[in-house]
């Protein structure tokens, strides 16, 4: 599974948490497990010094490291930007949009209604 780097056109693998944080786009090259993140060879190894008990998945087992990604990482992408406190509950087929129930009633009231519930 591709994913992209904060703000970069450039696609890599996975990208390095602790880089992509400070602006900076390196590939990765381990996992943590327990902190569900992903780290390139330096901050790996400054990460390994300070949490001698956090097991690391090298790139020999990549295909763990989607696995082990906690839930709440995926959390942001089911919550309305505009209405924080809001899931999505709702798509407008006309807009190829997802909405939830205060986006519905306050920016498409003069739409007309083409939902689908999501389950």
């Amino acid at each position: 599974m591709l994913s992209t780097c904060k703000g970069s056109d450039l696609e890599r693998d996975f990208c390095c948490y602790v880089c992509e944080e400070n602006d900076i786009q390196t590939e990765a090259t381990s996992f943590c497990e327990k902190c569900s993140r992903c780290f390139c060879e330096s901050c790996s190894d400054q990460h390994s010094r300070m949490f001698k008990k956090h097991n690391s998945i090298g790139r020999e087992e990549q295909w763990r490291w989607q696995i082990e990604i906690k839930e709440e990482c995926l959390e942001p992408i089911f919550h309305c930007q505009e209405h924080s406190n809001e899931t999505f509950k709702l798509l407008f087929l006309d807009h190829d949009q997802l909405l939830c129930e205060k986006c519905n009633l306050s920016n498409h009231r003069n739409c007309q209604i083409n939902l689908s519930p999501i389950e």
